[in-house]
């Protein structure tokens, strides 16, 4: 009796520990599966955070990008203003060149336009000159521009009427004026006339 006293007990002993352990084996088991849950939800975190950097990349880019667009953008802009303010400019000093009654009148409005040294030399050509009375008009030009290092560059063909001694000539010439900036506004540093 003792003896089945005793399996009995190792029988009870070893169902005991297999329960218990199967108990354990079922916890660990469950544990790595949730260990493999976080692990999956930690990837997917990672793969989420790779692909926001990704995207934060790409909007940078596409920022700088746009930015250097717009700053491009406004250069044109700010460049196509000052482009048809320097047309302007130079639409006024060849009405300030080709529309007068006489000659002092003409360089008078000229000081606006002229670098000093210029006109100085204009006023030394005038007085070498005849002395009559001539009256002009600007009849029409086309002006062909051009950006250079301190200013910029026209080249303009014209047709003026000249009246003088009751005589009267509708004349075609070329006018190349050179224009540099001189304390934010521009004067005629050289001109050249060609009649043909």
């Amino acid at each position: 009796m003792k003896k089945n006293v005793s399996i009995l007990f190792s029988v009870l002993f070893l169902v005991a520990l297999l329960i218990y352990s199967f108990y354990y084996y079922q916890q660990a088991d469950d544990a790595k599966k949730e260990v493999n849950k976080m692990e999956q939800k930690v990837e997917l975190k990672n793969n989420t955070i790779k692909e926001l950097k990704i995207e934060k990349q790409t909007y940078e880019k596409y920022s700088e990008q746009s930015k250097k667009e717009q700053k491009a953008k406004t250069k044109a802009y700010q460049d196509s203003k000052a482009i048809v303010k320097q047309l302007n400019e130079n639409e006024n000093v060849l009405h300030a060149f080709f529309d007068y009654t006489n000659q002092d009148e003409r360089l008078n409005v000229l000081k606006e336009y002229v670098q000093s040294d210029l006109l100085d030399s204009m006023k030394q050509a005038k007085s070498d000159s005849e002395q009559q009375q001539a009256t002009s008009h600007l009849e029409g030009s086309q002006v062909y521009y051009s950006k250079t290092e301190k200013g910029f560059s026209t080249l303009n063909v014209i047709n003026v009427s000249i009246e003088s001694e009751n005589h009267e000539d509708v004349v075609t010439m070329l006018a190349h004026f050179n224009y540099t900036e001189e304390n934010g506004v521009y004067k005629i540093t050289q001109s050249k006339f060609t009649e043909y």
